[in-house]
């Protein structure tokens, strides 16, 4: 099985995109835990099989995610443990 976390900038992963193919060649399981920040109509397509829930900010995480920008100086959220 494959557990999944989408966040927002998971299509721009090909590394990903890869592994979810592969899942779905060798009939794996595919289960997706969606980000809270990920709205439906953005969701990638291509998991769109399989389950999935949608996390939620207030109940699945201790505290609010803080803003960060990336190698490539895209803002990001990185999500607390």
């Amino acid at each position: 099985m494959v557990l999944l976390l989408e966040s927002r900038h998971l299509k721009d992963s090909k590394w990903t995109q890869h592994e979810i193919d592969f899942a779905k060649r060798h009939r794996l399981g595919l289960y997706t835990l969606r980000m809270p920040d990920v709205d439906d109509d953005e969701a990638l397509k291509s998991v769109r099989i399989g389950a999935f829930m949608k996390l939620d900010e207030s109940k699945d995480f201790d505290s609010s995610p803080r803003t960060m920008v990336d190698e490539k100086g895209k803002q990001i959220k990185e999500w607390p443990n």
